[in-house]
């Protein structure tokens, strides 16, 4: 299955399509060039999640962590965890594999023994966001040809490739939980009010980008000071709260001159910027192009 875009509701969590009740697991072949602005934006979705980069190199955004994967490596992501992906330094054609599932694909069904003995302790560790795979590691090699064997299956669709993704997909959460119990092992730390908020502020970003919003207008959404609000965003994006907004405007503006056939002008004032001249400034600052040089080159 091949992905051009994500589905992300209010609240920033991603719709995932095509997943079924009475098999709740998906395979993408994500090409990240095909995506609007040529990355995924900060999302978080309740399923589980194991990354294999085909092509390329790729940035996992977790908060303020960078983890940098390239061709052959892979990365699990835990339930609800904030994160952002985009090639490296621009890099062209990265292509993931991805497998995206419910934790009751592994477990079978709520509270069994395998949901409560092998997929909690993970789920609920608050140590354990992500993971990264590296084929120097021997066991973290072995998993990542489970990975890369599990897609393979799944896309060729033969008879009984259920059954043999999830036994690939279980014998690689053995191994991950194996791996990570140093980690899983940790005494707990307590779940921040950080997260709440900063998904909280993100969405009311999102939805009111296009008009004139101050960062008190922001810190109010999550009913906390600018002060709160400024370290909030530090904290957990690497960037304050106005960098944050400036960069949704622009690639919002990305999307639409891909996709309509919008002024510049017209653009430039629905994504919130009243001058279009300093929009056309901020734009070929953040892109390397004009909007007009943008729209000719992506445009289609």
């Amino acid at each position: 299955m091949r992905l051009s875009q994500i589905q992300l509701n209010e609240n920033l969590e991603e719709k995932i399509l095509h997943m079924t009740p009475d098999f709740p697991y998906i395979y993408c072949h994500v090409e990240m060039d095909t995506y609007p602005g040529g990355y995924i934006p900060w999302h978080w979705h309740d399923e589980l999640e194991f990354i294999y980069v085909l092509k390329g190199t790729v940035e996992y955004h977790v908060k303020t962590t960078v983890i940098t994967l390239s061709e052959g490596e892979g990365c699990f992501m835990n339930s609800n965890v904030l994160h952002l992906l985009k090639p490296q330094d621009n890099c062209k054609n990265t292509i993931l594999l991805a497998h995206t599932f419910k934790k009751i694909f592994l477990g079978g069904f709520y509270n069994s023994i395998f949901e409560q003995k092998y997929i909690n302790p993970i789920v609920n560790c608050k140590n354990l966001e992500y993971y990264r795979f590296s084929p120097d590691h021997p066991v973290q090699q072995k998993i990542l040809e489970k990975m890369r064997a599990a897609y393979e299956i799944a896309d060729r669709h033969e008879f009984g490739y259920e059954f043999y993704v999830r036994d690939l997909l279980s014998s690689v959460w053995i191994m991950l939980l194996q791996d990570a119990y140093p980690i899983v092992n940790k005494k707990k730390i307590k779940s921040s009010v950080e997260t709440d908020r900063i998904k909280a502020m993100i969405s009311y970003i999102r939805t009111n980008y296009p008009y004139k919003i101050s960062v008190q207008d922001i810190a109010a959404s999550a009913n906390i000071s600018e002060r709160v609000c400024y370290r909030c965003f530090m904290r957990n994006i690497g960037m304050a709260p106005v960098e944050y907004l400036l960069q949704y405007r622009i690639r919002s503006a990305e999307d639409l001159l891909i996709n309509t056939n919008k002024s510049i002008t017209e653009i430039a004032t629905s994504v919130g910027f009243n001058n279009s001249s300093y929009f056309g400034k901020v734009f070929q600052a953040s892109t390397n192009c004009s909007p007009k040089e943008y729209r000719k080159k992506f445009g289609g």
